[in-house]
């Protein structure tokens, strides 16, 4: 049996991110103008010196349209401030706040009644296929060994190397790094007891013909709560307007069936924020369920002893919504 040396287990972004990383020895396109948790912040900032030199050289897409955050109400309007503090904390200077009147020169067909909004200019979108296959492929072509379709069913440490006991195989390796995402707590307790449980949200999107594409110039975001950023209006990379994610906490990992009554919830959505949209085709519908924990920031860890044992658990809590950094 071969001995690598890093094991990564996970095949998402997050992995095949690792992955690329790795392979190359020494995405994300968000801002981070509201990434309150420290973790993420940091995270966020390294990515965005890289990662569009990254994109042009690995050939996936990207689509610098900029967001704009809307406030519909008094209450929204004065949360702006906080917005803006938290933009600067995280050393993103790019946010600027709209009249009204800038605000319709620059999104003309916006429905009626917003009171102001954010420009932020550096958000952008890409191909969140794409870019995580291209990672991978690129780390294959440097020597990395790719594994499909194959389940973890045991994860043992003998002496200085781990091995991984998987419906494909057994794997031995110096270092093993869970990129688990929705099964990353699964793992996480195979490796050393379970640290976090994964809570799955489902997130439904509605995607409108790209013949509709010109009628928003931005990302359209609402103001964020509490529970989430919200549902959002963007182009994806591909010119289609996207109305989406919901967000729902659901009890299968797996399965994510069309609701109808989020559909027409995603409808109105579309009909309050953009009402000329509603007159163009929709082309499809789709969800997913994405991993989430009880916390909002980033969970990359290893304690004293996982760290000795080289075991390293990274896992992007998408608590804060991922759908306005992949588009």
């Amino acid at each position: 049996m071969d001995t690598y040396d890093v094991i990564v287990i996970g095949g998402g972004v997050t992995g095949c991110a690792c992955l690329f990383e790795l392979a190359s020895c020494g995405g994300m396109l968000h801002t981070g103008f509201d990434a309150v948790e420290p973790l993420e912040s940091d995270c966020i900032r390294v990515c965005q010196k890289r990662v569009f030199p990254l994109a042009r050289k690995i050939g996936v897409p990207v689509n610098h349209i900029g967001a704009t955050m809307v406030a519909w109400s008094q209450q929204q309007l004065q949360n702006f401030d906080k917005v803006k503090d938290n933009s600067r904390q995280v050393d993103c200077s790019e946010v600027r706040e709209l009249s009204v009147s800038e605000l319709y020169a620059r999104e003309s067909r916006l429905g009626p009644g917003a009171l102001g909004a954010l420009h932020i200019p550096g958000e952008a979108v890409t191909d969140p296929w794409l870019l995580p296959i291209l990672l991978a492929n690129d780390a294959r072509k440097k020597g990395a060994r790719l594994v499909c379709w194959s389940r973890v069913e045991s994860l043992s440490r003998d002496g200085n190397k781990w091995t991984v006991d998987s419906t494909s195989g057994k794997y031995r390796g110096r270092c093993v790094i869970n990129c688990g995402g929705l099964y990353g707590d699964i793992l996480e307790g195979l490796a050393c007891g379970q640290a976090f449980r994964i809570l799955p949200r489902k997130g439904q999107y509605t995607v409108y013909s790209a013949a509709a594409c010109s009628i928003i110039k931005s990302s359209i975001l609402p103001v964020p709560t509490s529970a989430g950023k919200g549902v959002i209006v963007f182009r994806s990379v591909y010119d289609n307007v996207v109305v989406g994610p919901t967000n729902e906490y659901v009890q299968s990992r797996e399965r994510a069936p069309i609701n109808t009554d989020v559909t027409r919830r995603l409808a109105e959505v579309a009909r309050s924020v953009v009402p000329d949209l509603t007159s163009h085709p929709i082309v499809t519908m789709y969800t997913g369920v994405r991993p989430a924990t009880k916390d909002k920031d980033y969970i990359i860890h290893g304690d004293r002893e996982k760290y000795k044992n080289k075991y390293i658990s990274t896992f992007v809590s998408t608590c804060k919504e991922l759908s306005s950094i992949f588009g």
